[in-house]
C-alpha cells in the first residue's frame, strides 16, 4: 500500500513540478505560515492551537533561512513530517531533488512514507513542493538551515515605532473589498521580521482577536501592507462583526521567525464605520427648535468600476424613527434639513473625516399640550450593491427626548368669514372689503402661503364682498377651492412636488381642510347655498414669528398686525396685500419654485420592528387623523399627463383626464337656480335691535356650551352678525356666524384636550408646572383643569352641520331629517331629482389634451346616500353626415363634491367599413348625460363632445354640433394621423389632390369599390349635425 501511494506521489509531482516557471523567482511561491511553531522542540503555549497542514495549497513554498527537519522531533504538531534522509537536500544552486519524507507515529517510527520535490536557490534558501496532509493532527517541521549560523544579539527594541492604520478598497477577484494595513516607517539599517495581530478593540482593551499574520521582513511599505494585512473578510468570519467597530493593531519584531519576539507596540483605536460625533448619545429637541447630530464616515467604500464620479459613487443612511407616524396624542421626531438624500444623509467617498450634519426636530401631536416622549434614532444603510459589505448597517444609535410645549396657539386662529369679517392671529379684528386677490398667510421662512379671491357676494357688482376661492401653496403645489363661478371648482393648480397630493381632506361634505408643511392647516367651510366660503386658518408653533400677510405677525402682540406687505406704497394695508397677476396662484401659469429637499421630514413605517430601507419622507409636521384625502387623483404633474404611444404620438394618460375650467354651456329650460334669490324681508337695525335678533339665533345649545368653554372669547364673532345685520337689513348671515362660532370651539377642545390613557404610555405630561408621568395607570386621574373626551364629545353632540337646515332636529352631533329630506344636513329633497347645472369644458373634450374616458358633471340636489346615476346616451357622427346611435346605458356616478358627480364612459364599439379592418369614418363621439338618485326620475341633458383637435375643429351652436376636419390628415375611430402613420396594415397616404386616405397594403382585405374614403377629403369636410334630441327639447 505504501509502495503504490508513493508512486502515486511520485507521478504527481513529476506531472505538478514540470511547469517551466522557476519556483525560486515565480512570485506565485507562498512562503509557508507557523515558522515558529514548526520549528523541531517548539512547546505549545496553554491556550494555543496545534498547526494542521491539511489545509495548505498544493505549490511550493519558502521556508525562510529553515529547511524540512532531519529529525523525528516534534513540533507544534501531533504527528511530525521530516526528512528521512538527513544529507538527502540538493548541494548545488538550482539543483532540484526528490527527497522522500516520513511520518511520525504514536511510538516515534515512521509510519508512513510521502515524498517532496526541493530546489535549492541560494546557500542558505530552499523552496519546497508541498501537498495537504491527509488528516489532522499532522504537519510539516522544520529545523535552521545547517549552511546559516544562528542569529545572535539582543532582542529588539522597537518601542519607538509609531503605528497608524490606514484603510484602502482593493479589487483582488474582481469584488470591491476593504484591506486594512498596520502602517509604521522601520528603523534604518535594521532588517527585522515584523509580526501583526490585528483585534477589536474596547478602551485600550483588546477583546477579541481577528487575524495574526506570519513574520514577515519589512521589505518595502506595499509589500509588507499586502503581507500583513486584514481584511473585511475576518471581520465577516467566523465571527460576523461587520461595521461599527473599533479595530487596532500590534506589531511584534524578532531577529528571524524562529528566535523571541520584541515587546508589542500598539496603534491608536480606529472605528470602521459611521459614528455620531456629538459628545452625548442623548440629545432633547422641543417645539420647532430641533438639534443638530453630526455624523462622520471613517473608513471608504467601493463602487462600480468605471463608475467612480460622485454622480454614480456615494453611500446613502437613511434615518429610522421607531414610532407611530399615525397616532395624532404623541409626540415624534422628523428629520429636517438633511442633504441631497432627503430620508437620512449621503456620503461620498471625499466625505471620509468630514462631520455630516442631521437635524432632527419634534413632529407636533394633535394636543397643544406640554408632551415629551423618548424615543431611539437610527441611520441604516441602504443596499449597496457596488460593496455589499456596507449593505443594512446599522449606525450607533441615539437617544433623543421630545417635548412640544404648544400652548403659544391655543385659541389662536386667522379667519376670513361672511363679508368678509378678518381676525388676524394675535386676536385683532377688522374689515376688508375690496375685490380681487389677497395673501391671506405667507410664511416667511417656508415656501408656502395662502391666498383668498374676494367679489360681490351675490354676484350684482355691487357690496358687499365675500370669499369665493382659496389657493393654498407649498413648493410647486398649488390647490384652489372655488366657487367664484357659481359651481365648487376644488383643482391642483400646479403639482410639482406633490407634497399636498394627501393633503386635502373633505371633513363634511360642506368642509374641506388642506394643510400645509409648517403643521398649519387651512379649513374652508361653503355658506350660504354653497357658493361662498369662510376660511379659517390654524397656526402651529412652526409659525411664531414667521407670518405676514392680512393674518398678521403672529407675534402675540396685535398693534402690528395691521402692517403693510414690505415694499408697498399704497396707505391701505388691506389694499398692499393685494397680489399681482404674476403671482396670483389662482393662475395656472404662475411661476413657483420647488419645495428644498432641507424642508422634508422623514418618519419610518410604523409598523416595522426594525429598521427598513423605506423612510417615509413628507413636508409636513402636523399629523392628520380620522379625515380622508380626496382629489390625489387631480394631482399631476404636467410633464406625466401625457406619454409616447407606440406609433410615436404623444398621447394624454389617464392620470390628467379631468376638465381645466368649470365654464359651463349648459341653459336650463328651467328657472335658472342660481342667480334668482328669494325675496328679502329688510329690516332697519339698529345696534341695540340686532344684538337682540343676532342673540336670539345664536343662543343655541351647542353656543351655550361652546360659551362656557375658558380662554375662548365670541365677542368678535357677536359683533361680525351685528354689522351684518345693519347692512344687509337681514339675518341671512347669522347661521354662517354660528357655524364660525361651532369650528372655532370644536377646534380649540379637540387640539387642547388630553390624548386617552391608553397613549399616554411613556409620556410625560406639563399641566400648570406640574409633570405627570403616570397619567396611563388605571386609577390615574385627570386634572380637573384640562378638557377631556367627555367634554369634547358633550359639545360635539349638540353642534349638527348649518343646524340641520331648518328640516330636522340634532341628536348626538347628527341630523334627524324630516320626512323628504335627506343629507348630513338635511338640505336636499328627496322628491326631486337632480337639477343639471352642466358639464365642465363647456362639454368639450379634446383627446389631444385629455383621455376623455369620464366626465364630471354638476347638479344641485344630489343624493349620494342613493348612489346618483348617469344616464348615459352615446352616438358618434361619421363624414357622411350620419348621427350613428349607440344603446344606452347607466353607471353610477363617483362623488366628487357635493355639487360634481364623475360619470365614468362606456368604451364605444368598434366600427368597421371594411370587413375584419380596424379603419372607420368617426370623427367625433358625443353623450348626452342626465342624472338620477333613483334611477327613474332623471334631470336635464347635457352633452358632452369628444374630438382630437389635431384634425378636427368642433364648435356647439344652439345644440348644432359642427366639426371641420383639417387636409391632409387621415381619422378613423374619431383620431388623427399623419401622413406616413400605420394603423394595422393601412398606412396614411397623400394623394396627388393633397388629400389624405388610409392606402391598404397587401395583408389587408381587399376594399370593395362603394368603401367611404374613410376619414379622407373626397366629401366635403365641414359637416353639421343637429341632435335628435334638440327636437324634444324644444317641441319640434
Amino acid at each position: 500500500m505504501c509502495v503504490k501511494i508513493s508512486i502515486w506521489i511520485w507521478l504527481y509531482y513529476t506531472v505538478a513540478t514540470s511547469s517551466s516557471a522557476d519556483p525560486c523567482t515565480d512570485t506565485s511561491t507562498q512562503k509557508l505560515g507557523s515558522i515558529r511553531q514548526r520549528l523541531v522542540g517548539y512547546q505549545l503555549a496553554a491556550d494555543e492551537d496545534a498547526i494542521c497542514d491539511i489545509y495548505i495549497q498544493v505549490g511550493w513554498y519558502f521556508t525562510d533561512t529553515f529547511v524540512l527537519a532531519s529529525t523525528n522531533q516534534r513540533c507544534g504538531t501531533l504527528r511530525n513530517w521530516y526528512r528521512r534522509d538527513n544529507d538527502s537536500l540538493p548541494k548545488n544552486i538550482n539543483e532540484q531533488r526528490n527527497i522522500v519524507l516520513c511520518r511520525n507515529g504514536p511510538s516515534n517510527v515512521c509510519d508512513k512514507l510521502s515524498s517532496a520535490n526541493v530546489i535549492k536557490c541560494a546557500e542558505d534558501k530552499y523552496v519546497f513542493y508541498l501537498i495537504p496532509v491527509s488528516s489532522c493532527i499532522e504537519a510539516y517541521c522544520l529545523e535552521r538551515n545547517s549552511n546559516g549560523s544562528p542569529p545572535g544579539g539582543t532582542t529588539p527594541d522597537i518601542s519607538e515605532l509609531k503605528l497608524s492604520i490606514n484603510v484602502n478598497v482593493a479589487r483582488p477577484n474582481g469584488e470591491n473589498e476593504l484591506q486594512f494595513y498596520c502602517d509604521f516607517t522601520p528603523r534604518a539599517n535594521t532588517n527585522y521580521y515584523y509580526k501583526v495581530v490585528w483585534a477589536l478593540s474596547h478602551g485600550s482593551s483588546w477583546v477579541h482577536q481577528l487575524h495574526q499574520s506570519e513574520p514577515v521582513q519589512y521589505l518595502s511599505q506595499g509589500n509588507f501592507s499586502q503581507n500583513t494585512m486584514m481584511t473585511e473578510r475576518h471581520l465577516k468570519a467566523p465571527t460576523y462583526f461587520g461595521l461599527g467597530v473599533t479595530i487596532a493593531c500590534s506589531i511584534t519584531a524578532s531577529i528571524d521567525p524562529a528566535t523571541p519576539e520584541s515587546a508589542p507596540v500598539i496603534s491608536p483605536e480606529r472605528f470602521c464605520g459611521i459614528r455620531a460625533l456629538n459628545r452625548s448619545s442623548h440629545v432633547a429637541i422641543h417645539n420647532d427648535k430641533g438639534a443638530e447630530i453630526y455624523y462622520e464616515l471613517t473608513i471608504p467604500f467601493g463602487c462600480e468600476q468605471g463608475f467612480e464620479s460622485d454622480s454614480f459613487c456615494y453611500l446613502d443612511v437613511i434615518l429610522f424613527i421607531p414610532q407611530s407616524t399615525t397616532n395624532c396624542n404623541k409626540p415624534d421626531a422628523i428629520q429636517r434639513n438633511s442633504e441631497t438624500n432627503s430620508c437620512g444623509l449621503r456620503f461620498y467617498r471625499s466625505d471620509i473625516g468630514k462631520p455630516k450634519k442631521l437635524f432632527v426636530q419634534a413632529k407636533f401631536p394633535h394636543p397643544n399640550a406640554y408632551l415629551s416622549q423618548q424615543m431611539i434614532l437610527t441611520l441604516t444603510t441602504v443596499n449597496n450593491l457596488a460593496h455589499p459589505f456596507f449593505n443594512g448597517y446599522a449606525v450607533d444609535k441615539v437617544q433623543v427626548t421630545v417635548s412640544t410645549d404648544q400652548a403659544v396657539i391655543n385659541n389662536k386662529g386667522c379667519y376670513a368669514v361672511c363679508d368678509p369679517h378678518m381676525m388676524s392671529f394675535d386676536g385683532l379684528g377688522y374689515e376688508h372689503h375690496l375685490t380681487g386677490t389677497f395673501d391671506m398667510y405667507i410664511h416667511q421662512n417656508n415656501n408656502q402661503k395662502i391666498q383668498i379671491m374676494t367679489q360681490p357676494c351675490f354676484n350684482n357688482g355691487q357690496t358687499p364682498h365675500c370669499v369665493c376661492g382659496v389657493a393654498v401653496q407649498a413648493g410647486s403645489d398649488v390647490v384652489v377651492i372655488s366657487t367664484c363661478a357659481r359651481v365648487l371648482d376644488i383643482r391642483f393648480i400646479q403639482c410639482g412636488d406633490g407634497i399636498l397630493r394627501e393633503k386635502v381632506n373633505e371633513v363634511s361634505k360642506t368642509k374641506y381642510r388642506v394643510t400645509l408643511p409648517s403643521g398649519s392647516y387651512v379649513d374652508i367651510s361653503l355658506v350660504y347655498e354653497g357658493f361662498l366660503m369662510n376660511v379659517h386658518v390654524t397656526p402651529s408653533v412652526a409659525d411664531f414669528n414667521k407670518t405676514s400677510g392680512l393674518c398678521g405677525s403672529f407675534d402675540g402682540n396685535i398693534n402690528n398686525d395691521r402692517l403693510k406687505r414690505p415694499g408697498s406704497t399704497d396707505n391701505d394695508p388691506n389694499r398692499s396685500w393685494m397680489v399681482q397677476a404674476k403671482d396670483n396662484l389662482f393662475n395656472e401659469n404662475v411661476v413657483l419654485s420647488h419645495w428644498e429637499d432641507q424642508y422634508r421630514f422623514c418618519t419610518c413605517d410604523s409598523k416595522s420592528v426594525k429598521p427598513t430601507y423605506t423612510a417615509t419622507c413628507d413636508v409636513e409636521t402636523k399629523k392628520i387623523c380620522d379625515v380622508k384625502p380626496v382629489f390625489k387623483d387631480r394631482c399631476v404633474d404636467k410633464k406625466r399627463r401625457k406619454r409616447r404611444s407606440g406609433n410615436g404620438k404623444y398621447k394624454p394618460t389617464d392620470e390628467g383626464d379631468f376638465h381645466q375650467t368649470v365654464k359651463l354651456a349648459f341653459v336650463s329650460k328651467y328657472r335658472d337656480h342660481f342667480n334668482q334669490r328669494q325675496h328679502r324681508s329688510i329690516k332697519q337695525y339698529t345696534e341695540e335691535t340686532a344684538r337682540q335678533d343676532c342673540m336670539q339665533l345664536l343662543n343655541t345649545t351647542a353656543f351655550q356650551k361652546c360659551s362656557n368653554v375658558p380662554g375662548l372669547d365670541f365677542t368678535a364673532t357677536i359683533n361680525d352678525c351685528i354689522l351684518d345685520a345693519q347692512i344687509t337689513g337681514t339675518m341671512e348671515w347669522t347661521l354662517s356666524h354660528l357655524e364660525t362660532i361651532k369650528s372655532i370651539c370644536i377646534q380649540q377642545i379637540d387640539t387642547q384636550k388630553l390624548p386617552p390613557k391608553e397613549d399616554l404610555v411613556g409620556i410625560t405630561v406639563t399641566i400648570n408646572g406640574s409633570s405627570f408621568s403616570n397619567l396611563s395607570d388605571e386609577n390615574a386621574s385627570l386634572p380637573l383643569t384640562v378638557f377631556t373626551d367627555e367634554i369634547f364629545e358633550e359639545i360635539q353632540s349638540v353642534s349638527c352641520p348649518h343646524e340641520c337646515s331648518g328640516f330636522g332636529i340634532c341628536v348626538n352631533g347628527s341630523c334627524i331629517c324630516e320626512k323628504d329630506h335627506i343629507g348630513e344636513d338635511c338640505s336636499l329633497d328627496s322628491t326631486r331629482p337632480p337639477e343639471m347645472i352642466g358639464i365642465p369644458d363647456e362639454g368639450f373634450c379634446d383627446l389631444k389634451e385629455r383621455a376623455c374616458k369620464k366626465t364630471s358633471v354638476f347638479g344641485d340636489n344630489l343624493i349620494f346616500e342613493n348612489q346618483v346615476k348617469c344616464n348615459i346616451e352615446p352616438f358618434e357622427i361619421n363624414v357622411r353626415n350620419d348621427i350613428l346611435s349607440e344603446e344606452k346605458y347607466q353607471v353610477t356616478g363617483v362623488p366628487q363634491t357635493f355639487m360634481e358627480v364623475s360619470c365614468p364612459l362606456e368604451p364605444s364599439k368598434k366600427r368597421s367599413i371594411d370587413g375584419g379592418a380596424d379603419i372607420n369614418d368617426i370623427i367625433a363621439r358625443a353623450y348626452n348625460i342626465s342624472l338620477s338618485n333613483d334611477g327613474l326620475n332623471f334631470s336635464e341633458e347635457d352633452t358632452f363632445l369628444v374630438y382630437d383637435s389635431a384634425c378636427v375643429t368642433c364648435s356647439k351652436t344652439s345644440g348644432a354640433i359642427r366639426c371641420l376636419k383639417q387636409s391632409g390628415l387621415c381619422m378613423t375611430d374619431g383620431e388623427c394621423y399623419g401622413p406616413g402613420d400605420t394603423l394595422g396594415c393601412y398606412t396614411c397616404a397623400v394623394s396627388g389632390a393633397g388629400s389624405a386616405v388610409w392606402q391598404p397594403g397587401p395583408d389587408c382585405s381587399k376594399p370593395s369599390n362603394d368603401r367611404p374614403n374613410s376619414g379622407g377629403e373626397q366629401i366635403t369636410a365641414e359637416y353639421t349635425v343637429l341632435l335628435a334630441f334638440l327636437a324634444v327639447a324644444f317641441g319640434l
